[in-house]
């Protein structure tokens, strides 16, 4: 479990495969010059290009987003006229694409369980997209975080509409309580993966009777993205296995870039005794000498969270506080009140 490479990853991108505009190339044109190192196309009913591996400099992954009443219904302009329903599947590792034709999301997630791939819950809070097929059991993960959703729940309680679309950013709403609470109860009984998402389309909108692009790439791209901890010896002999593989593992770290750049922010679970280092995602074993260890670039107010509660919280560049028995421990961090990075849990002393 030693030191990892750490991909700068954007997820969940539309191309026009399905119902994004933009085309491979130019999405990993943008994802180059924004210093991104991996990006993972995730397009309605269709593993779309269906292409794994580089594209220049840039991991390319792609995986599907299985939608109840999917539709591309659009005005002449271009700007989207009706939108496909809720309770929306992302996935991972797929060989071959999943219809829905009607089965319900259970029985989607159990498909992608039959064929190796992993299932998250999408946007489960986003507005005209909630996730409503409660209860369901055996997903993978969730998305914690989802640019395109947080910015529509922030864009209802701006000035205006207007004011939202010029600061993507500044009016941004927090990671969804659904999938946090997901993550702290169901944690407490088995992995369950968090991902920071994209859902970046670019196709225009309609705003206040104006067309206009709803964000450029660079910022949809870029504001919320996962940082992917990946084994460097796994990377060397097959990079998209790897990638997968840290993401199965939960090696990742959520982050609003568009607040902060987070490349730098570390955090572990160290056994100092034994010299060994676990990584967010990790099964640790319940020892008295272990310790979270958090290293910040910058001043940020960080929390630790066991089992769904703040254990401590303070603002801090270094911390080091001991892990004080089984749970699942997480930390949150925080610039002036504004929520920052979510790393995922380590999980002490596995589960009963």
């Amino acid at each position: 479990m030693g030191e990892k490479i750490i991909l700068r990853s954007s997820i969940h991108i539309h191309t026009y495969a399905s119902d994004g505009i933009g085309s491979i190339q130019e999405i990993c044109r943008v994802a180059s010059s924004e210093n991104l190192d991996c990006v993972v196309f995730s397009d309605h009913e269709t593993l779309g290009h269906n292409f794994n591996g580089f594209a220049g400099k840039i991991l390319v992954i792609t995986g599907e987003e299985i939608t109840p009443a999917y539709c591309e219904d659009l005005n002449p302009s271009g700007s989207v006229k009706a939108a496909s329903g809720s309770s929306h599947i992302l996935t991972l590792g797929l060989s071959k694409a999943i219809q829905n034709d009607g089965r319900t999301a259970q029985e989607l997630i159990d498909q992608v369980l039959i064929e190796g791939g992993l299932s998250f819950i999408a946007h489960p809070e986003e507005p005209g997209h909630f996730w409503e097929q409660w209860p369901v059991t055996g997903f993978s993960g969730v998305e914690i975080w989802t640019y395109k959703a947080a910015w529509k729940i922030g864009a209802a309680l701006a000035p205006s509409r207007a004011y939202a679309w010029r600061n993507p950013d500044s009016v941004l709403a927090g990671p969804s309580n659904t999938a946090l609470r997901i993550w702290d109860v169901e944690g407490q009984k088995r992995r369950v993966i968090g991902l920071g998402c994209s859902d970046q389309h670019g196709h225009p909108f309609e705003i206040e009777g104006t067309t206009r692009k709803l964000f450029d790439w660079e910022i949809g791209l870029t504001g919320i993205v996962s940082y992917v901890l990946v084994d460097p010896v796994a990377f060397d002999r097959n990079p998209v296995q790897a990638f997968l593989a840290a993401v199965r593992g939960g090696h990742v770290i959520i982050a609003h870039d568009g607040l902060a750049l987070a490349r730098g922010f570390t955090v572990k679970a160290v056994d100092a005794q034994l010299e060994q280092v676990y990584w967010p995602g990790d099964e640790v074993p319940d020892k008295a000498n272990l310790n979270l260890q958090i290293e910040s670039h910058r001043p940020a107010e960080i929390r630790i969270i066991k089992n769904g509660s703040i254990y401590q919280e303070t603002k801090t560049q270094k911390w080091s506080v001991p892990i004080n028995g089984r749970g699942v421990w997480r930390i949150e961090a925080y610039l002036d009140g504004r929520p920052w990075i979510f790393a995922n849990p380590f999980y002490v002393g596995g589960w009963s």
